[in-house]
């Protein structure tokens, strides 16, 4: 998804939800937008103090948090005291819906994208 196309659906879901859509909300939004691999609150905040170093970790959760609501990202659990990552869709989706399943490896955190696994009605698994 590009950029101003993912900045402006998570502008109309923040105006809809009541929330405020600050000058730094596009900053943020670039900065998820070019990660290739999902992000933590953390990892995020050293990226985006690169470009203004104003933004506090509170921020960048925040907005992940209402990125992920929105369906603009999914939530990558944690595990293992590691933290919580976001990852981009590709697609976006209604918020609670998945239409792919994701394996996440207990040990190590690596993500598997699956389009074979039968997803509908199914439950979430831990492997």
């Amino acid at each position: 998804m590009e950029l101003d196309q993912m900045t402006e659906q998570f502008d109309q879901f923040l105006k809809e939800s009541g929330h405020y859509f600050g000058p730094r909300v596009r900053l943020l939004v670039q900065v998820f937008c070019d990660s290739k691999e999902p992000l933590g609150a953390k990892e995020m905040l050293y990226r985006v103090k690169r470009l203004d170093p104003l933004v506090s970790f509170g921020t960048v959760y925040r907005f992940l948090t209402l990125l992920a609501a929105s369906g603009l990202a999914t939530t990558i659990p944690r595990e293992r005291r590691g933290p919580q990552r976001f990852a981009k869709v590709t697609t976006p989706m209604q918020p609670g819906h998945c239409n792919h399943a994701q394996l996440v490896c207990k040990d190590c955190g690596a993500i598997v994208e699956s389009e074979t696994i039968e997803t509908e009605g199914a439950e979430r698994v831990n492997y």
